[in-house]
């Protein structure tokens, strides 16, 4: 018997015991379906597009019982197969006839109120309609945070009954309220008579992980949860102990075998924001380490009992599994399982690393000395943090928090507020020349500015307005470049439209980037900072053995580039890149004209090609968008790199230049105002094995303005 109809067994089993009434847990049908409310189903022959059904699916060869819509019926072999998917959900589940249970036909929420479900209405029929367009979605851009923001999901979540936002504000309103307490010191206010402490509640509570901090201040009115308040705090701080142990014995060994170290977020900021390293809530123990101690790292963890951890077990390897850039896998420890994360670089760049860790401090705790981060440090790593974690990197989904916009990072913001009081003493002017050097400006104005926003510009948040209006004046930053493109009021005032992500910060990031970078370049052209190219003139560069020329034509400018490979890698790609017509006016837009010649001498070919680049994209991400251009073209066909049309360049064939022409239309050229001035730059891209390795500016500058004077 297999686990499906083991399953299936037991819950029809449950249901005769129950009436025909089960709870549901998970959030694939908010909002019409919470966790903790009850459904009462009834069996059927067939059913509906658009009904609600209790059906046994199954997911990495385990068994699970799902509660989602009908959105499609198919036959196969003269059977019906139901297509499912819940309405907070963007995949969906092929179910066969036989593993469905039954047709939710009333639902019981936690608030006391029956509602009676008639499926399918008008309605059903909608949501039928805008599900499968979700459905499309994701199959066809494979992107999960695009197929949650697209219209269709929205306009789901508009259709949200009225208790349910009722309900989300006010969990909202209490939480954010007893952090504030927190945060100025006071006693913990009476609780709201309307407002009732739910299992949901409880669950925010522990979503954000700030039940640890805000223990004292709502466990009155709590009720029956103040037991498990209590026991979830004490597991928290049993945990934590046993947590910073294991990171002592890390720390001890990284110094006994000099890896240059130190321990950053987790209980780092526990001691610099509580003064106790086991006070706030994390989930692992991050060091920040030099990219070349990584491999000595690796080998240290592997002797103290860590190893990687997935759906086969634990698993050793010779050399280190990479997350992502500057980010290794996470290791478990095979007993206790604690985890543990190497970083190679804090603030987006490996590049600080060395400047980070020569200005970190030795603290002693419990008679244990330990590294962090000095003082400044700490404050930009929070900020750059709590940015980060909700902004830049997460994929924000209404699936990990179905209640209010933050994903589980409430917890950030507290710590932010908290911070700021601690160390007002800063001036902000030196935090910002602090973040300046790590180019983190943009990123800890929006952990400013949204924290000030999240606590309704407390009197405690002063500190943080006057750093985030500093920022503005420096930066000169027009009001609506700080408004994401998703619309920050949305995300505060609506549970269930479009949450924060990742891209928006990213696209919002761009055209700041853009928008900033017009301006100065106006400033230059102001100051009269540019190249002056007439017609028949030229201007020519040359660095790393890479020499171009720039000229006026009729129709536009052309760019001519030699390339002297002797002293060249095997495999590099050459860019030369164009800032394009208007496009700085569209956060998010592609932004640049990049023109490239990937050269492969080892295998004897090249190729020229042209894509469109996000504003300031990694040279990594470049390269790998460059290689992927490249592959679909036929990567493995045999086909040679000519040279001056006279010989070809393959394995047999010595030949020591290549050259590449590329045309610009005037109507590119052209730019901001109509002024004929053209910002470009050229970079060279080094690759070994189809990673990237280093980038090299080969113009004068990282960035030329030449203006055209057209007749």
């Amino acid at each position: 018997m297999d686990g499906r109809k083991i399953l299936k067994t037991l819950t029809k089993m449950k249901m005769l015991q129950n009436d025909n009434v089960l709870e549901v847990g998970g959030f694939s049908m908010i909002p019409l379906l919470v966790a903790g409310d009850f459904i009462r189903i009834v069996q059927q022959k067939t059913y509906k597009t658009g009904d609600i059904v209790v059906c046994v699916d199954e997911r990495n060869e385990q068994a699970r019982l799902v509660v989602h819509r009908v959105i499609s019926v198919l036959k196969k072999d003269g059977e019906k197969v139901y297509i499912i998917k819940g309405d907070n959900a963007i995949a969906a589940e092929y179910i066969e006839s036989e593993f469905c249970l039954g047709k939710v036909v009333e639902i019981n929420n936690r608030n006391g109120k029956k509602i009676i479900v008639n499926t399918p209405s008008e309605k059903d029929k909608e949501i039928v309609s805008l599900s499968r367009e979700v459905w499309k979605l994701y199959k066809k851009t494979g992107d999960p945070t695009v197929a949650f923001s697209s219209q269709p999901h929205m306009k789901i979540y508009d259709m949200a009954p009225d208790y349910l936002k009722d309900y989300v504000f006010a969990a909202q309103k209490e939480m954010i309220k007893r952090g504030a307490e927190l945060v100025q010191g006071l006693p913990p206010s009476p609780p709201d008579p309307k407002f009732e402490f739910s299992k949901d509640f409880y669950s925010l509570l522990a979503l954000h992980r700030v039940m640890n901090v805000l223990d004292h201040y709502v466990t009155e009115g709590s009720g029956r949860y103040g037991k498990h308040i209590k026991l979830s705090k004490a597991r928290n701080l049993t945990l934590a102990r046993r947590r910073f142990k294991k990171a002592c014995e890390i720390a001890e060994a990284f110094e006994k075998e000099g890896i240059k170290h130190l321990i950053f977020k987790g209980l780092a900021s526990s001691y610099f924001i509580y003064g106790d390293p086991n006070i706030r809530e994390c989930d692992d123990v991050d060091f920040l380490i030099l990219p070349e101690d990584v491999q000595r790292s690796h080998e240290i963890l592997r002797k103290l009992g860590y190893a990687y951890h997935d759906e086969r077990g634990f698993y050793w390897t010779e050399k280190p599994e990479e997350r992502y850039h500057t980010h290794i896998q996470p290791y478990i420890h095979e007993t206790d399982h604690n985890t543990v994360e190497l970083h190679t670089a804090i603030f987006t760049k490996e590049v600080y690393t060395e400047s980070v860790l020569e200005n970190r401090k030795k603290i002693s705790i419990n008679g244990q000395s330990l590294y962090v981060l000095s003082d400044i440090d700490a404050i930009l790593c929070q900020l750059f943090v709590t940015a980060v974690d909700d902004y830049a990197a997460s994929n924000m989904t209404y699936e990990m928090d179905p209640n209010i916009f933050f994903q589980l990072k409430f917890r950030n913001y507290l710590d932010v507020a908290l911070m700021a009081v601690k160390y007002s003493h800063f001036q902000q002017e030196e935090v910002i020349e602090a973040a300046m050097k790590y180019d983190l400006n943009f990123h800890i104005f929006f952990a400013a500015d949204f924290t000030c926003r999240v606590f309704e510009d407390a009197p405690f948040t002063e500190w943080l307005k006057l750093l985030r209006d500093k920022l503005i004046y420096n930066e000169q930053l027009e009001k609506s470049m700080y408004f994401l493109p998703v619309g920050i009021q949305d995300c505060l005032q609506s549970p269930f439209k479009m949450k924060m992500n990742g891209r928006a910060l990213c696209n919002l990031r761009d055209g700041y980037t853009l928008s900033s970078g017009w301006r100065r370049a106006q400033q230059e052209i102001a100051k009269g900072n540019f190249i002056k190219i007439n017609h028949r003139e030229a201007f020519s560069f040359s660095s790393q053995g890479i020499t171009g020329i720039i000229k006026q034509i009729t129709n536009g400018a052309i760019v001519h580039i030699e390339i002297n490979l002797e002293n060249q890698p095997n495999e590099f790609i050459l860019v030369f890149k164009t800032l394009l017509k208007n496009k700085y006016k569209c956060p998010g837009d592609k932004a640049y004209d990049v023109r490239f010649m990937y050269v492969n001498k080892s295998e004897g070919y090249y190729r020229n090609g042209k894509i469109m680049q996000n504003a300031y994209m990694p040279m990594d991400e470049l390269s790998e968008a460059v290689l992927n251009y490249v592959y679909t073209l036929g990567k493995k066909s045999k086909f040679k790199l000519y040279i001056d049309k006279k010989c070809t360049f393959c394995n047999e064939v010595k030949s020591n230049k290549t050259e590449v022409t590329y045309r610009f239309d005037k109507n590119i050229i052209l730019t901001k105002n109509e002024q004929n001035f053209m910002v470009f730059s050229s970079i060279f891209i080094e690759i070994s094995d189809c990673k990237f390795k280093n980038e090299t500016i080969v113009t004068p500058n990282s960035e030329e303005i030449l203006k055209f004077s057209f007749d």
